[in-house]
């Protein structure tokens, strides 16, 4: 899980032109982060869609490609903490 202060900066990296209220609005407005991996088969070719939905409250999201900065930014943060939370535990049970 990431943390509130990743959110925050997730919400200040985004292009939100397309959305229709502020960046501060935002950050309260959003209901969750979720990663996807939509797989479409077109006979023998498959294509794999990976993204991140930022969606929110009012009923609009946000996608965030699979080649985007952000995208590895928090595929990363949440690699990151469940290591850090991970070793925690392992060195409490040692």
């Amino acid at each position: 899980m990431i943390t509130f202060g990743e959110v925050k900066q997730i919400v200040c990296k985004l292009s939100l032109e397309n959305l229709s209220v502020s960046t501060d609005a935002v950050i309260d407005d959003i209901s969750c982060i979720v990663y996807r991996n939509s797989v479409f088969e077109y006979g023998s070719i498959t294509i794999n869609h990976r993204h991140i939905d930022i969606e929110f409250l009012f009923g609009e999201s946000y996608e965030i490609h699979e080649t985007s900065s952000l995208f590895q930014f928090i595929i990363y943060s949440v690699i990151f903490h469940c290591y850090k939370r991970n070793r925690n535990l392992l060195s409490k049970a040692a």
